[in-house]
């Protein structure tokens, strides 16, 4: 997953020049850089009276302007598109995006400001603030950069999101495919947005085997699903990963709004969400409650100690259900289950796959983790 750090800033700010140095810093670096620019107006790149214009003009939806050595696309939306969208359908081969605004998306953000005062910042309370460039240190929980140091601020980017300590394994794994060979055109979302109180530090980093729980589930989803996205209010612990890094669209209300934050930001109809503490995820379980999943909105196993709702696949028709108990102050996951068509898969169906039912156990406590069953 391409990583994209957003530069945000008010007006002046000098957003532009950072992304410019940026850009010039790593390429000389040997990364392959694209850019994303904002405009929350409408424009024309193009000029009146060009066939590509006229094209356009006559009632093409998408122009496509090629060259020898270059190729642009006009092409009219709906909508203004996330950017995670725009990297799905533009940017595939660079190792590092820079967008210039989208302040209120979620990505890891830095924000660029010419005053000196936090107050001031657009994302002081913006969980997705990385750091923050400006002329004169400030008191922050963010590292603080000046604003001509653009080597330094290019390190921290480098460390945070272009070296990763846990690349991918280049094993076979068929069993984690589709039928074709190829990753499920499904999001795989994994939820970490949990305090871990009882357990007296983040469950998703502690290790089991020389492996960090958070790990060992990425690297499942990796070769799984098309696209993987962590929900998580503490983006820097995670930005090592290669996944899509994400914040609860709304902050501190629970796994609910984590289902609906990766929906949101999901690229496929569908998802498949777990918690970050579930070290013994089996992906013959996880393949046989996709092969069970067209027609419904949510499969989700009933065991006998209930419903796994961290543990299951929903639909992006969901969202406007878990809208609706949301604003009505009800964030029980299972609240908007009688308004879909749902899919309850059974031990029955289960124990064949996972005799001890061990996908399901997750860690809470250091007894737990005493007591957590052998690795497979």
């Amino acid at each position: 997953m391409i990583p994209i750090v957003s530069i945000v800033g008010k007006s002046d700010s000098g957003k532009t020049t950072l992304v410019e140095k940026l850009i010039k810093e790593f390429t000389h670096r040997g990364y392959g850089v694209a850019s994303v620019k904002h405009d929350v107006h409408d424009f024309e790149i193009d000029r009146e009276g060009k066939d590509s214009w006229r094209h356009k003009k006559a009632g093409a939806t998408t122009t496509i302007i090629s060259s020898p050595h270059k190729v642009a696309v006009v092409s009219d939306t709906q909508r203004d598109l996330r950017l995670a969208e725009l990297r799905e359908r533009f940017i595939t081969t660079e190792d590092l995006i820079l967008s210039e605004g989208y302040y209120r998306d979620r990505h890891p953000k830095i924000e660029v400001s010419q005053n000196d005062n936090p107050e001031e910042l657009l994302a002081i309370n913006d969980p997705s603030l990385i750091a923050v460039v400006s002329k004169s240190p400030m008191e922050l929980s963010v590292p603080w950069f000046n604003l001509n140091d653009t080597k330094g601020i290019a390190d921290f980017i480098e460390t945070t999101f272009l070296t990763t300590s846990s690349p991918h394994t280049a094993e076979s794994h068929a069993e984690d495919l589709s039928s074709d060979g190829a990753p499920h055109t499904i999001t795989g979302v994994i939820l970490a947005g949990g305090k871990s109180i009882r357990m007296g530090r983040n469950k998703a980093l502690v290790e089991i085997h020389g492996q960090r729980i958070i790990d060992r589930t990425v690297a499942l989803f990796q070769r799984m699903f098309g696209q993987v996205i962590l929900v998580t209010n503490e983006p820097l612990a995670y930005a090592y990963l290669d996944a899509e890094i994400v914040v609860d669209l709304i902050p501190n209300r629970g796994s609910l709004i984590g289902i609906y934050t990766g929906l949101f930001y999901s690229s496929y109809p569908r998802s498949f969400v777990v918690a970050c503490d579930m070290p013994l995820l089996n992906s013959r379980v996880i393949e046989y409650m996709i092969r069970v999943s067209p027609h419904y909105d949510v499969v989700i196993p009933h065991l006998n100690d209930g419903f796994h709702p961290l543990h299951a696949l929903y639909s992006k028709r969901c969202m406007k259900f878990i809208e609706k108990i949301t604003n009505e102050d009800n964030l029980k996951i299972t609240s908007f289950f009688n308004t879909v068509k749902v899919r309850e898969v059974t031990p029955e169906e289960i124990i064949p796959l996972d005799p001890p039912l061990s996908s399901f156990f997750n860690i809470n406590t250091p007894e737990d983790l005493e007591g957590l069953p052998g690795l497979r």
